[in-house]
């Protein structure tokens, strides 16, 4: 081994790494290579460095982030527990993300991932523990793709789903745009709730994000028709330009 540092060629790291490297074993190991159990010793060392060094490149050079490229839309769900679906064209839930406990308990108890939304709401809407929140709840639906044609598909899709299931006065869904979508997800809240918040906020900016974060559909809609009696949350909303954002009002 004349040219020891030829050997480490193939392995993707810094000369100056793979000099300081030999140059630490080749002085560890110096004194001993004169004897047998020396030549031993040093071959070890470098078989061991041989063998590590590539998985170490390996598992640092690993993708760490979740590849959102085959994302189509964002479905999310709130009554108290507050969880968002991301789903690609074929409608397939392509992962979950919990905003609370409540939300966390509900997805650890069933295998939505991969699912239909379809599917997936069935599932949650035949849930006991999912049930128990529609007691004294509202289901907060909010919707956000920039694929028209899937947009109405979820809007078909959704309605059905809920209207047979659940009464109108139980529900409420519609579709946030992309200034919302952008604030919510900045905010860490789900598109549905941050919407809701969002109009709270327009007609009294006394309240914080982070204190309605932390309640319930049901209270949100409460504290929202101090301002506007109106504004009954129930059924599903169409797709329009309008849905998401709102303006201050004065």
């Amino acid at each position: 081994m004349n040219k020891p540092l030829q050997s480490l060629d193939h392995i993707h790291a810094d000369n100056d790494l793979k000099e300081k490297t030999m140059l630490h074993i080749l002085q560890g190991t110096k004194r001993k290579s004169q004897s047998p159990k020396g030549k031993w010793a040093f071959a070890i060392l470098l078989l061991c460095f041989f063998i590590s060094f590539p998985i170490l490149y390996l598992f640092n050079s690993s993708p760490s982030s979740e590849d959102d490229s085959n994302i189509e839309a964002i479905v999310s769900f709130d009554i108290n527990p507050s969880m968002e679906f991301k789903v690609n064209k074929e409608l397939i839930i392509t992962s979950i993300k919990p905003y609370n406990q409540d939300a966390k308990k509900i997805i650890s108890t069933l295998n939505l991932k991969d699912k239909r939304i379809d599917d997936a709401i069935d599932i949650l809407l035949q849930d006991p523990l999912y049930r128990t929140y529609f007691k004294d709840g509202i289901l907060e639906i909010g919707i956000y793709t920039k694929n028209s044609q899937l947009s109405s598909q979820l809007d078909t899709l959704v309605q059905e789903k809920l209207q047979s299931k659940l009464s109108t006065s139980q529900y409420h869904c519609s579709h946030i745009d992309e200034e919302t979508h952008t604030a919510a997800h900045n905010s860490h809240t789900s598109i549905g709730k941050y919407r809701v918040i969002e109009e709270i906020l327009s007609y009294d900016n006394n309240y914080s994000l982070e204190g309605l974060s932390n309640k319930s559909m049901k209270e949100l809609y409460k504290i929202l028709s101090l301002y506007d009696a109106n504004n009954i949350p129930e059924s599903c909303q169409k797709s329009t330009n309008e849905n998401g954002h709102h303006g201050k009002h004065h």
